[in-house]
Parts: C-alpha cells; structure tokens; sequence
C-alpha cells in the first residue's frame, strides 16, 4: 500500500486535494510492521540513534524547545520506518516483481509530464497555486516532486546500466535506459540532468568496448534526432543551462535574497564559506518552519539544512546513514559501481530537496540497494559445462 501510495497516487492526491494530505504521513502505515517483526539492531537503527543524539545536543547548546525539536525528528523517524519497510518486505522472492513494476511506473512518467504540461493552464486555479508551469511535471509523484521523481527514473537507469548479472528483470532495459533519460532531460530539474547525463558519462568510460559503444551511440543518436526534430527537450535544457547560471552566480543581491528566505546555491555557498565552520549548527528547525513551509534563510535542501542547523557533525552522520542504508544486509567493503552512483545521486539531490523528509526518495534508494538480492543471470557457457559433467558419468557407465 505504502508502494502504490508514493509512487502512483501521490501527485494526483497532493493535487486535487480532496484530503489533506502529507505524504511523509504514510510512512506511518509502517507502524503495525512493529508487531509482526521485531526491531534488528544494526548499523542503520546505530546511525539513526546517533544522529539523533546529534540533533538533541544541537537542541540544548542552542535551547531550542521542544516543538522544534519533535518536528525536526519526524523526519528521522520518517525516514527509518520506510527503510524498516523495505528490510522486511524485500527478500529474493519479492525483489524482482517490486524492480520490474518500478520499471512500469517509471515508463509512465514521460506521457504523464507531457499531459501535465499540456493541462496546466486548463486546470483550476486553486489546483496549480504556488506551482510555476516549469515545476508543474511531477508525473505520478508528489506535487512539486519533480526532482524526487527523477531521481527514482536515474536509479533505474544506473541498475540497468551497471548491473549488468541482474537487469535482465527489466523487460528491453536498453529501450527503457534511453526513454528514462529522455524523460530526466523534459523535466525542470537541473540537478538531475547533470546526474544523468553524469551516469551516461561514467557508463561510456567504465563499460567501454566496441558493443556497448555502437549501443550507446545509436541511442545517443536516436535521443538527439528525436529531441532536434519534435524540439520536444529544447525548451528544458534552455532552463538547464540558465539555471545553472542562475544558481552558481552569487552576488551581494543573490545574498540578500538568501538572508530573506530564497533560495540561491551560489549565494548559500559564499554564505557559509564566510562563515566560522558550523559543529553542531544552530539548532534544529532554526531557519525553516515545516508546519507553514516559511524560511528565514534559503536553505532550502537537505545539505545546506542539515549544516545550518545541526553542524557539520550532523550533516556527516547523515550521510552515513545514507551510506549504511545502501548497503544494508551486505559487507560494508562489497562496493559495486552501482552503489558508489546510487550515493552520489541522493547526495546530488540533497543540495535541493530534503531527502530524509521525502519518503519516495528513501524508498526507492532502498529498493534498488536491495537489487543484490535478484539472483545472477547465469552465463550460457556455465550451464552447458554443468550440463556436460552430469551426463558424462551416465555415459561412462
């Protein structure tokens, strides 16, 4: 229920608006798992132990009350009970139908963003209020959730890409690799883009030989014929190239922006950088409040958050809970290329969204670190040779 919560009807009921509806709220649905499964301690539950120590000591050296300390937990609580969810539900039994219809979805999102783009100025206006026509293509994901669904199609992709004993479960995966980058460049979310056209890059230099070369330059061509001839993507990667513009570029008005609430990359970067390092930061849900979503300085985003108001120390742990997450029930020294582009994309998108707040992100990071689990394709020659041994004692009999 949770899956088909976040993935397919999350947009249409954070649109419509029929209930009031949070979408962090679902996670809560995990709560009866407590009563057929006990809690494991191990290193993630440790991770989210400490880094919830760190935000009670940032609480009391900045006497933040309890409101705010409770509102900034949720998210850890949240974000553990959804990884609770996958370690339970996600075994060599169930893995392959869960990747396989997150393949199903994630074709979906391309016609869904193009519909919405067609209808936005159609629909009522208390629909789209506070939604701009470039953030109004979320697919089936939550409103505003365009970089949390794109970051959903790039760990697909990276599966299908770099897991290569384990992608046969998706169905004409090089068709679906090309289709999920093609949506990834439509949609307005700069960070992805780069993360994806990044994965397409390391791809090229880490799987490279003369098949997978004319492969991917025969996509690479289709991708550039069908984007030049319908001018379907132009539009995008102008947004692309003026948003990196935009968020690199900090000036004295950039950072009065940022001081006032808004946000500006380039303007939080030269910000810190002019500061004293942060240890354990400002205390907790200092600059944002979750309950009116208003900010009193442009953090907007999991890293520059997280530095702000629990310091560097809290900002660490985090990532290693993040880390410990992709790798749970395995060795931690068991690191696939796979797992290194899978941290590095949740860490790209930490720099706009809260990722620990957004349980679609910690879900889908948790299934696809799960994809150890799908059996491995064995090799043809293999079989033959078992299949060779067995009969020969037949034979010699």
């Amino acid at each position: 229920m949770v899956f088909f919560m976040v993935f397919l009807f999350s947009g249409i009921l954070s649109l419509v608006r029929i209930i009031p509806y949070r979408m962090g709220l679902v996670s809560l649905l995990v709560i009866p798992l407590f009563f057929l499964y006990k809690i494991k301690v191990d290193r993630v539950l440790l991770a989210f132990t400490a880094l919830a120590g760190i935000v009670l000591i940032s609480a009391y050296l900045n006497d933040s009350n309890l409101r705010e300390i409770v509102l900034f937990g949720r998210t850890l609580i949240f974000s553990y009970l959804i990884y609770f969810l996958a370690s339970r539900y996600l075994t060599e039994k169930t893995i392959i139908p869960v990747i396989r219809f997150c393949a199903f979805i994630a074709v979906l999102q391309l016609p869904v963003v193009f519909i919405q783009k067609q209808i936005y100025y159609r629909l009522p206006v208390d629909w789209t209020a506070g939604i701009g026509y470039h953030d109004f293509g979320f697919g089936t994901f939550n409103i505003k959730g365009d970089a949390s669904m794109t970051f959903f199609l790039i760990l697909l992709t990276i599966f299908i890409l770099f897991n290569e004993k384990r992608n046969y479960v998706i169905p004409y995966k090089w068709f679906v690799a090309v289709w999920l980058t093609i949506t990834v460049l439509y949609t307005n979310s700069e960070v992805s883009k780069l993360t994806i056209l990044g994965v397409w890059a390391v791809f090229l230099v880490y799987r490279l030989n003369i098949r997978r070369l004319l492969i991917a330059g025969f996509s690479l061509i289709l991708v550039v014929i069908f984007t030049w001839s319908t001018g379907i993507l132009k539009p995008a990667m102008d947004n692309l190239y003026a948003g990196i513009m935009r968020n690199m570029t900090a000036s004295s008005s950039t950072e009065e922006r940022f001081l006032s609430g808004n946000y500006g990359r380039g303007a939080a970067l030269l910000y810190y950088l002019n500061q004293d390092i942060k240890w354990f930061g400002d205390g907790p849900l200092k600059y944002y409040d979750p309950l009116n979503r208003a900010f009193t300085l442009g953090n907007t985003g999991h890293a520059f958050t997280y530095y702000a108001e629990i310091g560097i120390i809290g900002l660490t742990t985090s990532i290693l809970v993040l880390y410990l997450m992709g790798h749970a029930g395995r060795p931690l020294y068991t690191i696939s290329m796979a797992d290194v582009l899978n941290l590095l994309a949740i860490l790209a998108l930490s720099f706009v969204i809260f990722v620990m707040n957004d349980i679609s992100v910690i879900l889908a990071y948790c299934i696809f670190s799960k994809a150890y689990l799908i059996p491995p394709k064995q090799k043809k020659h293999s079989t033959i040779s078992e299949n060779s041994l067995a009969v020969q004692p037949a034979i010699a009999g």
